[in-house]
């Protein structure tokens, strides 16, 4: 049955004839349509009267600068037909199914489809345009197995407002707030899809708490080869709140096409691999293994996965060969080492020396949740100030749970982990906040954690 709002808009412009239904929303419908003059299978967009009416000249814009380009990584833009008050796009027409009809994503092909996609949106970016709404429901894996960015319906040139909102969980969040057009919105929507495709769920926006824009990452599965670790971590920066942290584009390719190479991912200059989502303006990024905070050994092992180690062949040992041979050679290197061992050894006891280490006793985990007493401003500002890093940690245990949470702040920020025993790192919370923010993220962030428990033991 075709919605009332859409029936006027039904009859597709001459001489396309409806082939089938691909989806509706709240901006329009979407048709598999034949051109019989030309015989070939077509995408029938319609754009309803409505919300879309007053952004019509931006459309058309946005219509004739995608029309114009000339690429193959961009479906091609056959026509626009204006008729009452819709507008109907004709563009090519892809074979395939969606990520979301797809199911089941091989991991070898995600980090290919990876790169297809950022090829895409580059491509848009250099002539000016925004896509708006990369999402499962609009990337096609067509015949070929590649990846395909279809659905340009909020396609906005840079620098106007954004138009519409676009997909729950792969939106920026300046873009929910109807911001000026930038090519970071695509990168968080990228990064947001990457998350989507390696745990099941897109990060979410959790609000404003005491100035800091606060967004909760969903954990990564326990048992991720090195290259899929590392793609993790790339997209842990592209959906930063903070667009102005987010990594270009280009950066992004580098990097995966490094990852794809060699499982190993380089490290931009004043980022750790471990660094997270800064959630404010000018507030450093920290994260979980990196310089300035210190993760849970146990937490630590699991995440770093078990990597295989390189038994000696049979029959071979290091043993000196010809005189002073192999074993001459390290002892020189050794030496020469000793320096550098001194002053690690030294720094590592000067920074024990620093830290503070808090115990909070009197935690209550009941069924559906757990009730912590308040963390005030006053208490974080007193752990950062007071030591180089200091570390909250409580090891709750129940009757079918033990739950560990860990807090480390250092002199510009505070982070919050979680490890759920027996069911793995159930969540892995990552968020930098500053100093002074009000206790209530802690309590929302650990109420959100209990509830993620809650529901893998269901």
């Amino acid at each position: 049955m075709i919605p009332k709002r859409f029936s006027r808009s039904f009859r597709l412009p001459r001489p396309y004839k409806a082939v089938a239904r691909l989806g509706s929303g709240g901006e329009g419908e979407c048709w598999r349509a034949y051109d019989p003059l030309l015989e070939r299978d077509v995408v029938a967009k319609c754009y309803s009267s409505g919300g879309i009416a007053r952004d019509q000249p931006v459309l058309m814009q946005s219509l004739s600068l995608l029309a114009q380009i000339n690429s193959p990584l961009v479906p091609t833009v056959h026509a626009v037909v204006v008729r009452r008050r819709a507008v109907w796009v004709i563009s090519r027409f892809v074979e395939g199914q969606s990520l979301v009809d797809r199911g089941g994503l091989p991991v070898e092909r995600q980090l290919d489809w990876v790169i297809e996609l950022l090829r895409q949106l580059d491509a848009l970016h250099m002539e000016g345009l925004l896509h708006g709404d990369l999402a499962p429901g609009n990337v096609v894996i067509d015949t070929n197995g590649g990846a395909q960015l279809i659905d340009f319906g909020l396609i906005t040139p840079l620098g106007k407002p954004v138009m519409g909102a676009g997909t729950e969980g792969f939106q920026a969040p300046e873009h929910r707030a109807r911001q000026l057009a930038e090519p970071s919105m695509d990168v968080f929507a990228l990064g947001a899809l990457i998350i989507w495709m390696i745990s099941g769920d897109p990060p979410k926006v959790l609000g404003r708490f005491g100035g800091a824009l606060v967004t909760h990452i969903p954990s990564p599965p326990l048992d991720l080869d090195v290259a899929h670790r590392r793609l993790w971590r790339s997209a842990e920066a592209m959906v930063t709140p903070n667009p102005s942290q987010r990594p270009s584009l280009s950066r992004i390719e580098q990097t995966l096409l490094a990852v794809g190479k060699t499982g190993a991912i380089p490290v931009a200059p004043g980022r750790s691999p471990g660094s997270t989502q800064s959630l404010a303006p000018g507030i450093p990024a920290a994260g979980i293994g990196t310089p300035g905070s210190t993760q849970n050994p146990a937490t630590a092992k699991k995440f770093a996965g078990s990597e295989p180690s390189r038994a000696p062949a049979e029959g071979k040992f290091d043993a000196p060969v010809g005189g002073l041979g192999r074993w001459a050679r390290w002892h020189h290197r050794l030496w020469l080492l000793l320096p550098a061992l001194a002053v690690a050894g030294f720094m590592a006891v000067e920074s024990l020396q620093r830290s503070v280490f808090i115990t909070v006793a009197d935690w209550q985990i009941a069924e559906r949740g757990l009730s912590a007493p308040l963390i005030t401003e006053e208490t974080l500002l007193q752990m950062a100030t007071t030591a180089a890093q200091a570390h909250w940690r409580v090891d709750s245990d129940g009757r079918d749970e033990q739950l560990a949470l860990s807090l480390t702040c250092d002199r510009s920020s505070c982070q919050l982990s979680a490890e759920h025993r027996g069911y793995g790192p159930v969540h892995w919370h990552q968020s930098t906040v500053d100093q002074e923010t009000s206790a209530m993220l802690w309590t929302a962030a650990i109420t959100d954690l209990m509830d993620t428990a809650s529901r893998h033991e269901r």
